[in-house]
């Protein structure tokens, strides 16, 4: 009897730890890119190509930040996007007259591992995603990061499934994006469930929503708790986070789609 009380226990207590250790520790990532805590350390993940899923990714050096992926081509193309969209002209045009200066950005340099490119994107981000990026904050979640940023809140707290979607849905302040170049710096995505849309009809069956910084770019706190940081991500671990499948991240959503994407366009509040 004793002995089955002793290993009872033991198999509590190893579940309480494993659950401790899932809910309290932050997620891989945030370890790995963390500046202040891993100085120049480079990730000590996958190098093997089709399994790079956290590339891209941003980190602080010289206090400047730089965006690194395994291809000069790909960062050549998020550095144009960056560089073109409307909120980081006037810093550009400030940082980069002299011309040397941005073909010097471009050349991409090659830190360990060998396979890592890296260019300077610092002075093309704005200012809200230099400022909390890889931040870590209790109790403010997804939405409110998308509302802060559109300015229809003005400090951190939780916002509710409720209130986001009051806001996407508010054409005076929200349009729907129908095509893929109505896509811009700041478009918000909506992640939706049909069995949350049963739970709370008002609600709208939100369940995770974002702003893009490029195409597969994305800025995005991926939970309420201080685990999750808010952070620039690639959006192909938004889609896996959240089983966002294929078909169901296009613009015209099919019926058969229990969890899916819609995109929209919101105006910035003075």
């Amino acid at each position: 009897m004793m002995y089955q009380q002793i290993k009872t226990g033991l198999i509590s207590y190893f579940i309480l730890l494993l659950l401790f250790e899932v809910l309290v520790s932050p997620p891989l990532w945030a370890k790995v890119f963390d500046t202040e805590a891993n100085g120049d350390q480079m990730p000590q993940l996958s190098t093997t190509e089709g399994d790079r899923w956290w590339l891209p990714f941003l980190k602080k050096e010289n206090n400047s930040f730089y965006l690194y992926s395994d291809n000069c081509q790909k960062l050549e193309h998020h550095f144009e996007v960056l560089k073109a969209s409307n909120q980081s002209e006037s810093k550009l045009s400030f940082t980069c007259e002299a011309t040397n200066q941005c073909k010097e950005e471009l050349n991409c340099r090659t830190p360990a591992p060998n396979f890592l490119k890296k260019v300077n994107v610092g002075s093309l981000l704005d200012d809200y995603v230099v400022k909390n990026h890889l931040r870590v904050q209790d109790g403010v979640n997804c939405w409110n990061n998308v509302l802060l940023f559109h300015g229809e809140v003005k400090k951190e707290r939780f916002v509710s499934a409720r209130e986001f979607h009051a806001f996407v849905t508010d054409r005076q302040k929200c349009q729907q994006v129908t095509s893929e170049n109505e896509i811009r710096y700041g478009t918000v995505v909506a992640i939706r469930d049909k069995n949350e849309l049963k739970f709370d009809p008002q609600g709208g069956g939100e369940l995770h929503g974002f702003f893009l910084v490029t195409e597969d770019l994305v800025f995005s706190k991926n939970g309420p708790n201080a685990t999750y940081p808010y952070e620039l991500q690639p959006i192909e671990r938004i889609w896996a986070t959240f089983s966002v499948p294929e078909l169901c991240r296009e613009f015209n959503v099919p019926e058969s789609c229990r969890t899916y994407a819609t995109y929209y366009n919101c105006k910035a509040e003075d």
